[in-house]
């Protein structure tokens, strides 16, 4: 054991010797040199052979044995050892694995599995390669599937899936979002805040992890990663494999975020929206990302969880049924379903019928004039947001679902966009209402037009007029009529 001076000395001669070597004098072999650069030298790196052989030692066990091991795994673990290696691959499908998950997880018991099995002979499959792995998969998400489709009820006031906070709530999905670059890149992030309403589900992202450049992106989608494995008490294992399903795609055009098309700015963010509604904002006067927002749709909302796959959105074919229709416009007994929602909480919902119909050149047009619906919440908030550092409201701004019903209970148009709040203090006088604010909102996509206005009170704001126009390319289309 060295004594501390002469350490010291050791490292003072070092020292005075790179001086020297630095001033270009010749050094002595000085013992102390020598013996403080053996003391202080790093370990020599390992050579790559020999850090292969530290680094692989789990590989280098035969099979039977890595066998052993992943039979202690559960489905998560072994899929994901699956994707280590091709070696790995093919032991982790070997097909004694998945019939001890099948057993388990579909028919929840062995002597239930062994019954079974008595009724249906062998399949000559059996010896096929991931023929077990397969079966499993397919049953665990026919069974998910049924579950949940078959519990599925219509709300007849909105016209969409009835009580979808508890569906999420038990289906356990989680919503990440996408972003696809010029150069390839993909970009993912899970959703940080979620708001359930009557017919629309609220999803905002926000993370401290690097944002892609917003000028290269090229695409934006949502996916649902849902469980789709059942435990022994028939829920879903929320923490074992997930289903990535599509739910939303759109492309984006390359002047999305030109600064001449901000949609609302404050003294923090400033915000854009693609054409379907999303919402991207960024902090004020750079195009660093805040947060973004999205409103889903419920129409379809819980199928495209459950049967979409990762690259496609799963739809339905609308059938047209002619004969019950109304033959001059094709519009009797329509009707709407629309909401207006903050980040909070359901503000204002309107539930109407069409009892005037105006036949245009363009559009088919309903309009409906002095509803006695009140809202008091248009002045007080507005969009709340959230990020991992800061918070606030977006004022003026709100999100309008849209719910478009026809005579035969089939949805044929809906929407989940943000809206702006137009106010006006020269509106027309209302006397009833006392007051001369007025509030406008308007909506326009491929299938039709909304407007909505709105005349301020004490109490609130009354919604005064509403029009919708639709166009009448798409309701000849959706009712095979030719008006």
């Amino acid at each position: 054991m060295r004594k501390a001076g002469e350490i010291s000395a050791l490292k003072k001669s070092y020292l005075d010797k790179k001086k020297q070597q630095s001033s270009g004098k010749t050094v002595p072999n000085s013992s102390y040199y020598r013996l403080y650069e053996r003391t202080t030298t790093k370990p020599k790196e390992l050579s790559k052979i020999t850090r292969n052989k530290v680094n692989n030692g789990l590989n280098d066990l035969p099979n039977e044995l890595i066998f052993k091991v992943f039979k202690y795994l559960d489905v998560k673990s072994l899929l994901s050892c699956a994707s280590v290696c091709k070696r790995w691959q093919e032991i982790a499908d070997d097909n004694s694995f998945w019939k001890v998950f099948y057993t388990k997880y579909v028919f929840m018991n062995a002597k239930k599995f062994a019954e079974n099995a008595v009724k249906e002979p062998a399949s000559p499959l059996e010896a096929e390669k991931k023929y077990w792995k397969k079966r499993f998969f397919t049953k665990s998400k026919q069974m998910r599937d049924k579950s949940f489709l078959g519990l599925s009820k219509i709300n007849p006031y909105t016209g969409v899936t009835d009580k979808m906070q508890k569906h999420f709530e038990k289906l356990g999905a989680k919503f990440q979002l996408c972003f696809s670059t010029k150069g390839g890149q993909t970009f993912n992030f899970i959703e940080k805040e979620r708001q359930i309403y009557l017919t629309s589900t609220m999803l905002q992202w926000h993370s401290l992890k690097t944002w892609p450049d917003l000028k290269k992106i090229m695409k934006v989608q949502i996916f649902s990663l849902t469980p789709f494995v059942h435990g022994e008490v028939k829920n879903l294992i929320k923490n074992g494999p997930r289903q990535r399903s599509l739910v939303f795609e759109e492309k984006l055009n390359e002047k999305l975020f030109d600064a001449e098309n901000k949609f609302v700015a404050n003294d923090q963010i400033d915000v854009y929206t693609t054409n379907s509604g999303v919402l991207v904002s960024v902090w004020k006067d750079t195009l660093d990302v805040a947060f973004i927002c999205a409103s889903l749709h419920h129409d379809l909302l819980l199928k495209k969880c459950l049967m979409s796959t990762s690259d496609t959105i799963y739809l339905e074919r609308h059938t047209v049924k002619p004969g019950v229709l109304d033959k001059l416009y094709g519009l009797h007994r329509y009707w709407f379903h629309l909401q207006l929602t903050l980040g909070e909480k359901d503000y204002w919902d309107l539930r109407i019928h069409s009892d005037e119909c105006d036949n245009n050149t363009d559009s088919s047009m309903i309009s409906f004039m002095k509803t006695n619906n009140v809202s008091s919440a248009f002045d007080a908030t507005g969009l709340s947001w959230k990020t991992d550092l800061f918070h606030g409201n977006l004022k003026n701004v709100s999100f309008l679902t849209i719910t478009a019903v026809d005579i035969n209970s089939d949805v044929m148009w809906s929407s989940a966009s943000p809206v702006k709040h137009e106010f006006s203090s020269n509106a027309v006088v209302n006397f009833d209402q006392d007051s001369d604010k007025g509030l406008r909102m308007v909506y326009n996509d491929n299938i039709g037009h909304i407007e909505l206005f709105f005349i301020g009170s004490g109490r609130g704001y009354c919604l005064e007029c509403l029009t919708v126009a639709l166009n009448l390319k798409i309701v000849n289309s959706w009712f095979g009529m030719r008006h």
